[in-house]
């Protein structure tokens, strides 16, 4: 994709304010900075605002050349699967520098350490500052954090991509409509069946059941889904089962219904409803993201 910078008035905006560079701290200038795109075009990102950031034109150079020496040459796909944990590190800790400061990027080393080694052949100082204005669709202004508080930001990207975070997730609510009534079950650490406390998932559970999600026109019943989720697993060369024994792979104990299951991990995106008849059907949510 070819990318375009930032719009005009906002790189002006940020000059006017006195915008510093997130990384060396530089006062930014018309002439020392440019766009940074923080998910990289070459890794799928897109080319809206919001992937956007503006920084010196040192840095931004400097981030660059840390992809290729960290990730290689492109083109990035043709070493998909076995460089996708490099892939995510990489783009996490764009991420997380953008919008908690050059310092939070530590949490990954390989790429902070080539990233300030670059800066350094580039003859710019290690300042981060204390306040910068982040991506493109927002005219708030960053402030740095604390080292302390690091944990939090830690916890939540290591949940969302698996690497054995302990980030609880939040307490989810399903809505269930009967006879024209909405009904709301919380789910809470107990229930009929006893103790029924979640286990946390990694981000696979969440990718496979969504993109199945998305193929669903209108309603369908939940026996239809549980058929129609075994073909799905065998199109994407994953072992066939039920889905009961995919949840399971997870951690998730067989005596959980699907309907529990999904109320508890997919709430805001899979919604239930009861029939007249006693029949349980489910639709999926889009959102305005998509």
């Amino acid at each position: 994709m070819k990318g375009s910078s930032l719009n005009q008035s906002y790189h002006e905006y940020v000059i006017a304010n006195g915008g510093q560079c997130l990384h060396c701290g530089v006062k930014l200038s018309k002439k020392n900075s440019n766009t940074e795109h923080i998910h990289d075009l070459a890794l799928g990102g897109n080319n809206k605002s919001g992937n956007k950031v503006i920084m010196c034109k040192s840095c931004n150079s400097a981030r660059n050349v840390t992809m290729q020496e960290y990730l290689g040459a492109p083109s990035y796909w043709r070493g998909f699967p076995g460089n996708w944990d490099r892939v995510k590190k990489y783009l996490l800790w764009n991420a997380v520098t953008v919008d908690h400061g050059h310092n939070s990027g530590e949490i990954y080393p390989e790429v902070h350490q080539i990233f300030e080694s670059n800066m350094e052949q580039n003859n710019t100082r290690h300042s981060p500052p204390e306040f910068w204005y982040g991506r493109g669709d927002q005219s708030r202004v960053n402030r740095s954090i604390n080292s302390g508080n690091t944990g939090l930001i830690i916890r939540f990207f290591d949940w969302f991509f698996g690497y054995n975070g302990k980030a609880e997730l939040p307490n989810l609510t399903i809505n269930i409509e009967n006879n024209g009534h909405n009904q709301t079950e919380h789910n809470q650490s107990h229930s009929r069946n006893g103790n029924q406390n979640y286990p946390d998932v990694g981000e696979e559970f969440y990718i496979y059941i969504l993109d199945f999600a998305k193929s669903f026109v209108g309603e369908i019943k939940v026996a239809t889904f549980c058929n129609l989720f075994k073909d799905y697993l065998e199109e994407n060369h994953i072992q066939s089962q039920s889905f009961r024994e995919f949840a399971h792979s997870f951690g998730i104990p067989k005596r959980r219904s699907i309907v529990d299951v999904l109320g508890h991990y997919f709430s805001d995106t899979i919604s239930c409803r009861l029939d007249t008849d006693g029949e349980i059907y489910l639709s999926y949510n889009s959102t305005e993201e998509e």
